[in-house]
C-alpha cells in the first residue's frame, strides 16, 4: 500500500489540477484508482473532521494524465475550447430567495478563485445583477436583448476572467415582441456562440413562470435553486422538475437538469420549524439537495453592493459564509 504523505501541499496541488481542468470527483477517481469518497476527503480543508492527506502516488498519476492531455493539445495545434461551457442559471418560481446574490457569488468565485473564464448574464429585466457588476449603464456594451436580437457587441469586462452581459427594463419590450415559440429556441441558439468562448456561463434568472422562463431553462445546463425555510418555496419546487422533464420530452433540450437546491439565508442556530422544512426538501430531492447551508449574513449583503462588488470570498475570506459558498461551488461542479 502506498503511504500517504502528510503534506497539505500535495492536496493543494491535486486541487490545482482539479480546478485547472474542471475535473469532477469521479474523474479524479478514474485517473487515480482511488474511490470517490476518498477523493472527496482530499478536497476538504485540513481542519475538517474527514480530511485525508492525498498520497503522492495519486498526485503523480494526475500529473502524468495532465502531461498526456497537454500533449494532445499540442498535437491538435493548440486548439482549445472544443467543449462547450456549462450554463448555470440561478432560478426559482418565487422571489426573495437570494437568486441574484447566488448568481453574483458563483460567477465571481469561478472567475477569481477558480480562475475560470466566466460570462455572467442578467436575464431579469429588473437588472439587479447588472447593478452589482456594472457601475455605469453607459458601460454595459452587450445586453441581454442583443443576444436575443442577434446583435454582437463586446460584453462589459469586469476583470480578466469575468465578462458581464447586463440588462434593463427595455428587455421587457423585446420579450413581448418575440412569439413564445420562437423565443423558446432563439435564446438557446444565440447563446450557443458564447458557450464556445467561456468555461462557464452564469445567469441570473427570473422568479415567474412565463415563456421567458421556459426559454431560459431551454438554454441552461444546470439549474441552481436557492430556497429559504419557507413552505411556499418548497411547495413550488416540483413544478420546476416537471418543467425540466417536459422540455426534455419535447426535445427542446438534452442537457438540462436541476444540479443544486441550496438552503439559503438561514438563521443559526436553525430553529426546529426551519429544520423540518429543510429536512422535507432533502427527503424529497436527495440527489439535488446541497448539504452545505448558506447562513444569513450581513457581509453577503454588503459585498454585492455596487460600492464594493466583490464575492463574499474576496470580501471576507475567513468568514464562515465564504467557506460555505466555496463548498456550494464544488458541489455544483461535481453534479
Amino acid at each position: 500500500m502506498t503511504e500517504a504523505v502528510i503534506d497539505i501541499d500535495v492536496n493543494d496541488r491535486v486541487k490545482s489540477i482539479r480546478d485547472k481542468h474542471s475535473l469532477k470527483h469521479q474523474d479524479i477517481s478514474d485517473i487515480t484508482g482511488y474511490s470517490t469518497n476518498t477523493v472527496k476527503k482530499w478536497m476538504v480543508d485540513k481542519d475538517v473532521k474527514h480530511y485525508t492527506p492525498a498520497p503522492i502516488q495519486a498526485l503523480k498519476l494526475l500529473q502524468n494524465w495532465e502531461a498526456i492531455e497537454n500533449q494532445k493539445l499540442i498535437d491538435n495545434h493548440g486548439i482549445v475550447g472544443s467543449s462547450l461551457a456549462e450554463v448555470w442559471t440561478s432560478i426559482t418560481n418565487k422571489g426573495g430567495v437570494g437568486k441574484t446574490t447566488t448568481a453574483f457569488n458563483l460567477a465571481l468565485i469561478l472567475a477569481n478563485i477558480r480562475n475560470k473564464k466566466v460570462l455572467a448574464i442578467d436575464l431579469d429585466p429588473q437588472g439587479h445583477l447588472t447593478l452589482s457588476l456594472i457601475k455605469s449603464p453607459h458601460n454595459m456594451g452587450l445586453a441581454t436583448k442583443d443576444i436575443l436580437l442577434g446583435n454582437y457587441k463586446e460584453p462589459f469586462k469586469y476583470n480578466e476572467n469575468l465578462d458581464v452581459v447586463g440588462t434593463d427594463k427595455s428587455l421587457r419590450g423585446v420579450l413581448e415582441s418575440i412569439p413564445p415559440q420562437d423565443l423558446l429556441f432563439r435564446f438557446q441558439e444565440n447563446l450557443g456562440r458564447y458557450r464556445k468562448t467561456y468555461d462557464y456561463i452564469v445567469c441570473d434568472g427570473i422568479p415567474t413562470d412565463s415563456p421567458w422562463f421556459d426559454a431560459i431553462l431551454a438554454a441552461t445546463t444546470k439549474i441552481i435553486m436557492p430556497v429559504t425555510a419557507d413552505l411556499y418555496d418548497s411547495w413550488g419546487m416540483q413544478d420546476v422538475f416537471d418543467k425540466v422533464e417536459l422540455l426534455k420530452m419535447r426535445k427542446v433540450t438534452k442537457e438540462l437538469k436541476v444540479a443544486a437546491i441550496i438552503a439559503n439565508i438561514m438563521t443559526t442556530p436553525v430553529s426546529i420549524f426551519d429544520t423540518s422544512i429543510i429536512n422535507s426538501i432533502k427527503d424529497n430531492f436527495p440527489n439535488e439537495f446541497c448539504p452545505t447551508i448558506i447562513s444569513k449574513s450581513v457581509k453577503v449583503k454588503e459585498c454585492k453592493s455596487p460600492a464594493i462588488s466583490q464575492s463574499i470570498v474576496d470580501y471576507s475570506p475567513d468568514s464562515k459564509v465564504a467557506n460555505q459558498y466555496l463548498s456550494v461551488v464544488d458541489f455544483i461542479v461535481n453534479t
